[in-house]
């Protein structure tokens, strides 16, 4: 009979622990659906969310953790009592029990704190982790979640790089012009990516539970993986929020008797946020008054005459980068919230989607994708001669500031509830499901075309006359590749169509140029070994990187790839926010009729003492 030391079943008991459940997570991660797939699967099952259930689970009550260590902080950030600093190391995970009341759809927030980090160029901008739940991830995206480090305006960085500019000292102000500011934020567990607007459901049923994260390294750019550590305060189970649409909305405020404030305005800058979840420019230099031109993609705005300054928070439009302002009201009641903004983007789509939250939540139903327009004239343009690098003229576009509240379709402004006191504004880039679909779409055009280049290379390769290459031989499949790569583009053109009002916006134009090199090709495949023939464009023309630049855009290939990518998301640039209430009318100072003179005259004087860029 064989006898096992006491301790070294203990010791393989708790490697089993430890490891069986890492590694059915591991092992079924490549069974977990796409999140669509699972909420087609919640509804074709019957799942629905449940109400009035929250669970709440302390960050410091985890049971077992491996792969690193955890600090307990005190007090750390103005709360009251211990939170967990973890995460630091790669493979860092945590694990908890916790019971569930009640079968159906649930919500899970995490309130963290970023570790500051001690080199913004060297380290990530996001904590990476992944959640799984009983040993499995939920859904594919539980595989890999961002926390966003925290940032805000650095005031007197800023001011010496100003000093510097105007004394004509290149400067470039990049992430200087932030600093960290790390605080406690409650972020519900969402698709980061935002071409799903609403917080991730969770299915789980009655009972006990064990839910897992883990410590991910990932690169940013050309940079090493690291880990990131943050602290934990909680992770919150809780019952989803239906969000009223505007309509409910205002019914509700009749229904309590809600009035309007009167004679209050509360405004603030732009470049002023209190905090944001990415580093943005706070403005590069804005110069000038209306810019007029024939076809710039993105047209920069006016400001004071002929004065560099940072006077405007701008083009940030990832996705996830969301900025944050506070502001006060002095008395309860019905405002109106307006952006003196400008978004000069006319290509590809003439539309910034944001994401308005006021004290965490979204308002109404409205505002998880608000649209920001193009605030110009017409958008039409010629294109570009790409060969030349010419900008050829096309009709005139005027971009303005514009001081636009936010309303519905009919131009009515919404009102917003706001209780006296202070308040936060957050604003963040979105896709919504129509661009990123769009997006998903132009990707699946792309692959296609590449693959149709590496078989027209594979030919023009074996050499041998290729006026006697049968191409439809070669390629039997050509005609449905090139009819899905059509399928795929036209629906991009008339979603983008619909989504823009009904107005083909610029990227309509770039696709029908493609369509019509596609069906050239079906009806003439041989056609496609002139794409690529490398005799076909004049070496003589091709003298610099930018003439050869040209000449690939001129190309099938080229104009595919020039197609967007997750640039479809415009620009933004604000100015100053107004909160004001229902009474006071908004509207933008009047130009002075001397302020044209004026600049002309500076820019004159100037001219004798700048030196030349």
């Amino acid at each position: 009979m064989v006898r096992y030391s006491p301790t070294l079943v203990m010791m393989a008991v708790s490697i089993m622990l430890v490891v069986f459940p890492l590694a059915t997570a591991l092992a079924q991660a490549q069974d977990a659906l796409p999140y669509a797939e699972a909420l087609k699967d919640y509804e074709d099952r019957g799942l629905l969310p449940i109400d009035g259930i929250d669970v709440l689970i302390q960050g410091e009550d985890f049971i077992r953790q491996g792969g690193g260590k955890t600090t307990i902080n005190q007090n750390l950030g103005g709360i009251t009592g211990r939170s967990i600093q973890w995460g630091d190391k790669e493979g860092h995970w945590l694990e908890w029990e916790f019971s569930i009341p009640q079968d159906g759809l649930y919500n899970i927030a995490v309130r963290y704190y970023p570790k500051a980090i001690e080199d913004p160029y060297l380290a990530p901008l996001f904590m990476v982790r992944d959640l799984a739940i009983d040993g499995r991830y939920p859904f594919r995206e539980m595989e890999e979640i961002r926390f966003s480090h925290i940032w805000e305006k650095n005031k007197e960085e800023e001011e010496i790089r100003r000093s510097l500019k105007s004394q004509n000292i290149a400067v470039d102000l990049g992430l200087w012009s932030i600093r960290q500011k790390p605080h406690w934020r409650l972020e519900a567990l969402s698709d980061f990516s935002t071409s799903i607007l609403d917080p991730y459901l969770f299915y789980l049923r009655k009972g006990r539970h064990a839910l897992r994260m883990t410590s991910l390294a990932k690169p940013l750019g050309q940079y090493s993986p690291r880990s990131e550590a943050m602290d934990l305060d909680y992770i919150l189970i809780y019952s989803p929020k239906k969000t009223l649409t505007y309509k409910e909305v205002e019914k509700k405020y009749r229904r309590d008797g809600i009035k309007g404030a009167i004679g209050i305005v509360v405004k603030f800058e732009g470049e002023e946020s209190y905090t944001q979840g990415g580093p943005s420019y706070s403005g590069n230099p804005i110069r000038g008054d209306d810019y007029v031109t024939g076809a710039v993609p993105f047209i920069r705005a006016g400001g004071e005459p002929d004065e560099d300054f940072y006077n405007a928070l701008g083009h940030w439009y990832q996705p996830g980068h969301w900025i944050e302002w506070k502001f006060t009201v002095p008395e309860g009641g019905l405002y109106k919230i307006a952006f003196k903004y400008f978004q000069g983007t006319i290509a590809p789509i003439p539309v910034s989607l944001r994401s308005v939250k006021i004290d965490g939540e979204h308002p109404f139903e409205e505002m998880k994708a608000y649209p920001f327009q193009y605030a110009g004239g017409r958008y039409n343009y010629s294109g570009i001669d790409n060969l030349a690098r010419r900008l050829v003229p096309g009709e005139r576009v005027v971009a303005r500031w514009t001081l636009h509240p936010l309303s519905d379709a009919e131009g009515s402004p919404y009102l917003f509830h706001l209780a006296p006191g202070e308040h936060t504004l957050e604003i963040k880039p979105v896709l919504g499901p129509v661009l990123s679909v769009a997006l998903q779409k132009i990707g699946l055009a792309r692959q296609e075309m590449i693959q149709l280049e590496i078989m027209a290379s594979e030919i023009i390769a074996r050499g041998g006359d290729l006026r006697k290459v049968d191409v439809a031989k070669e390629i039997p499949d050509l005609k449905e590749r090139i009819s899905r790569i059509l399928t795929e583009l036209e629906e991009v053109s008339k979603s983008l169509t619909d989504f823009n009002g009904g107005a083909e916006p610029p990227i309509a134009e770039s696709i029908k140029m493609i369509r019509d090199e596609l069906v050239g090709i079906a009806k003439k495949p041989r056609a496609i070994l002139d794409l690529l023939d490398p005799n076909r464009v004049d070496p003589s023309l091709l003298s610099n990187v930018a003439d050869q630049a040209a000449a690939f855009t001129r190309t099938l290939s080229g104009r595919i790839e020039r197609l967007p990518g997750p640039q479809l998301q415009t620009a933004l640039e604000f100015d100053y926010i107004v909160v004001a209430s229902q009474d006071v009318e908004l509207r933008l100072p009047p130009r002075s009729p001397f302020r044209g003179f004026v600049r002309g005259w500076m820019r004159f004087v100037r001219s004798f003492t700048q030196k030349e860029e």
